[in-house]
């Protein structure tokens, strides 16, 4: 994974510094990337007093901007090291949040947008999903008090080639990571709910699903075979496959994060094109919606 340009939308919530604080350890492995701070602020009526030559609601809107710009340049001096300083600059704009912030993930130059993401639900919603689907850039949720430096990482597979990008992202990311975090990959797959024959088997025999699992192992062989990197130290990773149903796919996922103690779960989602980058894969969205404790990010 390339990084030369992170876009972080910030709040003014206590979760900027953890946004913050996941950033500055991506700037120790990557040190002359680009920091973008952006915050959108309701209308500030500059319009109305420029119009009706009202000084004092001018004034008072660049005092309120300028507030903004020292809040969050208070909040970079805490989290960012001093060293990462003259990479990072602030951007205040205003207007309607949700507009503005949708429009500038999709046509910003960042190669990653990092999100805040609030363990209550209730402020997890619309606009996020919004910036995930419409944004031309990996994306990074995280959570409130996560851990910083990834030494374990998961990545859900489907041996697609969304999911190939999210691996190799993975491990290009561990690769530069001091130590070497360990990589475990993870497929849930749904057994058939049928009872025609497959094979000679009942598919709810256990012969059936001995002959499931060799198909899901092979699948996994034939995936590491199409990857264009290697952890480094001639390391691999592991790899476990689980079975559940589709609609139980993320839930899955997310407790098997929790056996795993993962540090970082890595997804692929489909990205190239605008038609693509709309349809945000069902089991990504819902893994948005359910983890509040694990740093996702989404590749694209």
């Amino acid at each position: 994974m390339t990084i030369n340009h992170i876009s972080a939308s910030l709040d003014l919530t206590p979760t900027d510094d953890f946004v913050l604080q996941y950033i500055n350890m991506l700037l120790g492995i990557y040190p002359k990337t680009k920091v973008e701070c952006v915050h959108v602020t309701p209308v500030f009526d500059l319009a109305t007093a420029l119009y009706t030559h009202n000084t004092d609601e001018l004034e008072g809107t660049e005092e309120r901007r300028k507030a903004i710009e020292q809040n969050i340049e208070l909040k970079v001096l805490q989290n960012i090291d001093n060293q990462f300083h003259e990479n990072t600059l602030i951007h205040v704009g205003e207007g309607k949040v949700m507009d503005k912030l949708v429009y500038y993930a999709g046509e910003g130059e960042q190669d990653l947008l990092v999100l805040g993401r609030k363990k209550n639900k209730d402020y997890f919603g619309r606009l996020t999903h919004e910036l995930i689907r419409r944004g031309s850039s990996h994306t990074l949720l995280v959570p409130e008090k996560p851990p910083i430096t990834p030494r374990r990482i998961l990545v859900a597979i489907d041996f697609s080639d969304n999911a190939l990008r999210a691996y190799e992202t993975a491990v290009e990311l561990a690769n530069k990571l001091p130590g070497l975090p360990h990589i475990h990959c993870l497929n849930v797959y749904e057994m058939p709910e049928t009872e025609a024959m497959y094979a000679g088997f009942s598919p709810r025999s256990k012969e059936f699903e001995t002959e499931m699992k060799k198909a899901v192992g092979f699948a996994y062989h034939n995936f590491l075979e199409k990857a264009n990197v290697e952890l480094r130290g001639e390391k691999s990773p592991t790899f476990t496959a689980l079975n559940a149903p589709r609609s139980l796919c993320a839930e899955t996922i997310f407790h098997h994060a929790n056996t795993f103690n993962a540090d970082l779960i890595v997804m692929g989602v489909k990205g190239h094109s605008d038609v693509e980058r709309f349809f945000l894969g069902s089991v990504v969205e819902r893994m948005t919606l359910i983890n509040n404790k694990f740093p996702l990010l989404i590749v694209k």
